[in-house]
């Protein structure tokens, strides 16, 4: 995205993180929480200018499933996984969900990366 006009057009910057548990953003789901945050990223995303949406955080608590659902805008066109070598793995799915699966108590979203959906 744009900013600013002819002749000196600029592109526009990233939007303000939104965090995961704050006031007016989505919710923790399944028990799911910010792992350690004092030495840790909290949950969040944030949709760059090219429309790809960025996760950060580190979360625990939960049991295999919803940790937390993305609004509108945010959400892939189709389900995106995103995987580690011990089979667990993290899927956002077009409704939202970000579905943390596997056996592991403490998960990362740090990196994951998807263009949003129409």
């Amino acid at each position: 995205m744009l900013t600013g006009t002819y002749p000196n057009p600029g592109l526009a910057s990233p939007e303000s993180e939104h965090e995961i548990g704050a006031a007016g953003e989505p919710a923790f789901q399944t028990a799911w929480k910010n792992y350690d945050a004092s030495n840790y990223e909290t949950t969040g995303f944030y949709k760059d200018p090219y429309g790809v949406v960025h996760l950060k955080g580190v979360v625990t608590g939960g049991t295999t499933g919803t940790g937390f659902i993305l609004p509108a805008g945010y959400r892939p066109a189709l389900t995106a996984l995103f995987g580690n070598l011990s089979g667990d793995y993290v899927a956002v799915d077009p409704s939202g969900q970000v579905r943390i699966v596997g056996s592991t108590s403490v998960r990362t979203v740090d990196g994951i990366t998807f263009r949003a959906g129409s």
